[in-house]
């Protein structure tokens, strides 16, 4: 006869049912029978069975499927004979020690009757189960309890016993009864509640069972609506059990907290009982518990009399709670048909409303397809500029082949010429020549920039000035800053005429926002003059528009004030500023940016003009420092001499640096609007500031610097770094080989174009070979042996740098900036950096890895000395 008895239901599990069978017969345990009642599946799971042919195994059948556990129950009653009887499920797994360790304690321990074990949840795969929420994640995984405590814990939680983990003694069923039928989701439930009147129980804590869940809740005790309603009917059947076994012995140990109910012999269990249903909670079936309990001691005189007397309770008591009891949530009901009543009617009006929009839409997806054939033939239209455009380019680049070998032939030659004594000799001849040459080219050209005698009289004192104070070298300097203000003229004008007479009349974006066609557009006051700052407004535009959103952006060049709608690629024009913020006016703007006013030709009426905006608007308004223009009308605060400032405190020094500094100033700038005085021109700039919702800086010096003449309010501030999302470097750059120093970007003297040529001349009169190489163009004149790449587009300038030999960058800006996009450039193709001390590039460069800084006005030798320092530590730390 075996020890255990194991009973395996089955019912349409063929996908499951051999990992079952051969979980029970790889037992590390193996006196046992396996009893496997089938109930009339109607998949392969009968055939599945019948190919077992292990003397264990014992097989029956259903010949219809009559569900609940009748066969269960004349397994335990007719065919088991073993001491222990295991339950297992046809879709769940043993693990191979389990009945070994089940049967080990209950022949140690002969006062439980059962004993459970954790389990493991899995899905419908075989995969443990990840879903936290799910109800049986960890339902199983329970402390002991004595049966008193069990009792409590399945009056007030539930079931939390793992059926198919159970090893219990036959003396169990015959005790306390079999499962009984008419249950179908709590049968289990049920025996456990008649078990812990009788017997003590155990959990192991182990998990020696995989419970298996079944996608789309298609275990029989899946949470679906017929289980749970099923549920609710059977749990109140389950709680008027206790009314056959709660006794004055047994009461306070399963609720020990409603002691103070004990009346000693007096005692009423069952009235105990309801003042627990009565004082957990609302729970309805605990609470109907209650009343049915009520309704029949009171329709008892004798039970009737001694509750009155020892507990106070009366009929009208009784009463009262039957009113407080809403058992079938009538009350509930009413609320929520008024409820939906009201939604209803909301729904009318708003399907109405509805009706109205889907009108509205009507319209405008017809507009959307008039403007979509006009985009179509605009796109073909473009497709033919493309190809256009792709020829020319193709025939510009076999020029630029051809000019750049010429160039090179030509160097070669002029080195050649350099290197003879005739050359040398005649050095000081030169200098003087190029020097008039460049003085008379220079008077020709300001007489275009500034006529008459008076220009001329103030250009020549202005160079006689310079060169008393500081020489040659000094004056050399100012010719060539002066060429360059005239050559930027000269490039702006012909720049506006352009964009001009390929813009339209701002009249037409006033349609297109009466005509609803320009919706919530995010406005950005900007300038269009190239460089970092436009570069951002690029990335600005860009996630704007992920995002969903729509811009507009707005500049002014040449006194015309221009309005660019990114996106369709529309540009419109005005000659009035007035004229301008009447359109923008009438825009449902709700985000107002400030990236740059610079080149705005009266800036106390433009800034003016777009406080009162965004205040009309009730618009937030972000004012991004990408320069310093707050600060003075020189954007980048390099004085009348090209260099850095500083930012006096004394506004005294700041008046007469605006007499003699033109840098900044555009022709088209009115006269009348020309700064005198510092702090007049702050003055609109602070009221910017005080309007602001956001004030963006990009790096903590920007701060600092700016602190130096206003004060900023610390909750508006907002630093955010920028993002360099449009260069991509795969690989980074190879350091090996020789120094080569390169210069990223456009060269001018605030850019450091002093710098690169005072470092070439120390490296030329030492007669080091260390090239120089300005990946970018120049507007200052350079030593000719250095070379000038030009232009580039930041995809190609890995190749540019890895063709060059490239292996250290400088950046000699002499100015501070509020970011640098050719640091992060360089970062991003690991190059070694070195840069002055000051502003966003100190720094970025003091907190990267292979950078370096020098303080402003660092001798050539200091600097190089710098360089060759960065490399050699870059090349340590990569090998």
């Amino acid at each position: 006869m075996p020890k255990v008895s194991v009973i395996l239901s089955s019912f349409n599990h063929g996908k499951y049912i051999r990992e079952a069978i051969e979980s029970t017969l790889n037992q590390t345990f193996t006196d046992f029978e396996l009893i496997i009642w089938d109930d009339g599946s109607s998949d392969n799971s009968w055939d599945l069975i019948n190919q077992y042919n292990d003397p264990r195994i014992k097989a029956y059948r259903n010949a219809v499927n009559i569900g609940g556990t009748a066969g269960v129950n004349k397994a335990i009653a007719e065919i088991a004979s073993g001491e222990y009887i295991a339950i297992h499920h046809s879709d769940d797994v043993w693990r191979p020690d389990k009945l070994e360790k089940q049967v080990n304690f209950l022949v140690a321990h002969s006062d439980v009757g059962a004993v459970f074990t954790n389990a493991q949840p899995i899905d419908q795969r075989g995969l443990p189960l990840t879903d936290e929420t799910h109800f049986y994640y960890n339902i199983f995984s329970q402390p002991n309890r004595s049966r008193y405590e069990w009792l409590r814990y399945f009056f007030f939680i539930g079931n939390a016993l793992c059926h198919p983990s159970v090893l219990i003694r036959k003396q169990c069923y015959i005790d306390c009864g079999a499962y009984r039928d008419m249950l179908t989701q709590l049968t289990d439930f049920d025996m456990w509640i008649r078990l812990c009147t009788k017997y003590e129980i155990h959990i192991i804590e182990d998990r020696l069972i995989k419970f298996r869940i079944l996608d789309g809740e298609m275990n029989s005790s899946g949470n679906r609506p017929e289980t749970r309603i099923r549920s609710s009917n059977e749990c109140y059947k389950l709680l008027q059990q206790y009314r056959t076994f709660l006794s004055k012995d047994n009461i306070f140990k399963i609720f020990p907290d409603y002691i103070s109910y004990d009346r000693g012999e007096d005692t009423d269990p069952e009235y105990v009982l309801t003042r627990v249903c009565l004082e957990s909670g609302t729970f309805f079936l605990r609470q109907m518990l209650a009343i049915e309990i009520l309704f029949d001691i009171l329709n008892n005189p004798e039970r009737r009399q001694a509750v009155e007397k020892n507990y106070g309770f009366s009929s009208s008591d009784f009463i009262a709670i039957t009113g407080q009891c809403d058992l079938f949530s009538g009350e509930e009901l009413v609320k929520l048909y008024a409820t939906v009543t009201e939604r209803d009617k909301r729904i009318g009006i708003t399907d109405v409303a509805l009706a109205e929009v889907q009108q509205v839409a009507a319209e405008r997806f017809a507009q959307i397809q008039e403007l979509s054939a006009r985009i179509a033939d605009r796109d073909r239209q473009v497709a033919i500029l493309q190809q256009q455009e792709s020829a020319l380019i193709a025939d510009r680049d076999r020029q630029v082949a051809i000019l750049q070998q010429q160039e090179s032939d030509l160097r070669n030659e002029i080195e050649a010429f350099r290197l003879s004594t005739s050359w040398r000799i005649t050095k000081p001849l030169r200098e003087v020549s190029k020097l008039g040459g460049r003085l008379i080219r220079l008077v020709q050209i300001y007489q275009n920039y500034r006529p008459g005698v008076n220009g001329f009289k103030r250009l020549l004192y202005q160079c006689i000035n310079v060169l008393r104070k500081e020489g040659i070298n000094g004056l050399r300097n100012k010719i060539s800053s002066y060429e360059r203000i005239i050559h930027q003229a000269s490039l702006s004008t012909d720049s506006v005429s352009q964009q001009y007479d390929n813009s339209q009349p701002i009249d037409l974006l006033h349609d297109y926002i009466v005509q609803s066609l320009v919706l919530q557009p995010a406005i950005i006051f900007d300038h269009n003059g190239g460089g970092g700052s436009n570069a951002y407004t690029n990335e600005l535009v860009k996630n704007i528009h992920a995002e969903g959103g729509t811009v507009l952006r707005v500049y002014c060049f040449d006194a015309i004030w221009f309005v660019q709608w990114l996106g369709d690629g529309v540009l419109f024009h005005t000659s009035s500023i007035e004229e301008l913020f009447e359109v923008l006016s009438a825009l449902d703007s709700q985000n107002i940016i400030i990236n740059s006013v610079y080149g705005y030709p009266d800036i106390k009426v433009a800034i003016a003009h777009i406080v009162v905006l965004a205040q009309t608007k009730n618009a937030t308004l972000d004012f991004k420092i990408h320069d310093f223009y707050a600060l003075c009308p020189s954007p980048h605060l390099s004085d009348c001499e090209d260099k850095y400032c500083g930012v006096p405190q004394d506004v005294n020094i700041c008046a007469l640096c605006l007499k003699d500094n033109h840098n900044w100033y555009h022709n088209w700038f009115p006269q009348e609007n020309k700064p005198i005085d510092i702090i007049t021109w702050r003055q609109p700039f602070n009221a910017l500031f005080q309007a602001a919702t956001t004030i963006s800086v990009f790096d903590s010096s920007a701060l600092e610097i700016v602190g130096k003449a206003f004060s900023l309010e610390e909750s508006k501030i907002r630093s955010v770094p920028h993002e360099t999302d449009y260069f991509k470097c795969d690989k980074q750059i190879e350091l090996s080989g020789p120094l080569h120093i390169g210069v990223l970007g456009t060269l001018s003297v605030p850019k450091g174009g002093d710098i690169v040529n005072a470092i070439y001349d120390y490296i030329d009169e030492r007669k080091l070979k260390i090239p120089v190489t300005i990946v970018g163009s120049s507007y200052v004149a350079t030593h000719p042996k250095i070379t000038v790449h030009g232009n580039y587009v930041p995809d190609d300038l890995p190749i540019i740098i890895s063709k060059q030999g490239i292996n250290v960058i400088l950046m000699p800006s002499i100015i501070p900036e509020t970011f640098s996009y050719t640091i992060s450039e360089a970062m991003k193709m690991g190059l070694p950096i070195v840069a002055f001390d000051i502003g966003a590039q100190g720094n970025r460069v003091k907190r990267y890895e292979l950078g370096k800084v020098v303080p402003l006005g660092s001798s050539p030798d200091v600097i190089l000395s710098a360089i060759q320092s960065a490399l050699i530590t870059a090349q340590e730390l990569k090998k």
